[in-house]
């Protein structure tokens, strides 16, 4: 269920993204993600099993998550192009190391708590990312400008 809301959610955010702008679809759909986080560690214990309950709140996590379909075209608009590829490898490259931790960090809550205490702890980080967001610049409507091009053209002219 979580990657059929996914479907939806990355086809929804795009249409979301191109009228709302970025960062404000962005944080809306962290927000989905939340709540849908939440309804199921909350409604764990009561939808153990195959419930549509649980069904519904995983379609609504996997549309909550069609907001990271914004990550590499918005990372690519906000970094100039000589350190564009540095940036994005370093970015990518930290968070899947962080993201290792996951596991390891769900796991241990788990076995103190339950399973559903190690899920919740994805919704304050979703609502992390939607308030970070704010952080880089609005490009809908921008014109951006290849900073290589005018890099080369400055130094054809100072030679």
């Amino acid at each position: 269920m979580d990657q059929l809301g996914s479907v939806v959610g990355y086809v929804g955010f795009g249409y979301a993204s191109d009228f709302f702008g970025r960062r404000p679809s962005f944080t809306a759909f962290s927000i989905v993600k939340a709540v849908g986080l939440i309804m199921v560690t909350l409604g764990w214990g009561l939808t153990s099993g195959y419930s549509p309950t649980l069904f519904a709140f995983m379609f609504l996590v996997g549309v909550g998550e069609g907001n990271w379909g914004c990550i590499g075209p918005l990372l690519n608009e906000v970094f100039p192009t000589p350190v564009r590829a540095a940036a994005l490898g370093i970015i990518y490259n930290v968070s899947r190391g962080v993201q290792f931790l996951a596991p390891v960090a769900i796991t241990f809550v788990a076995a103190r708590s339950s399973f559903g205490a190690g899920i919740a702890l994805a919704a304050p980080f979703a609502l992390l990312a939607g308030a970070s967001v704010w952080a880089l610049p609005e490009t809908k409507g921008v014109k951006l400008t290849p900073v290589a091009v005018r890099s080369a053209e400055s130094l054809a002219l100072h030679r």
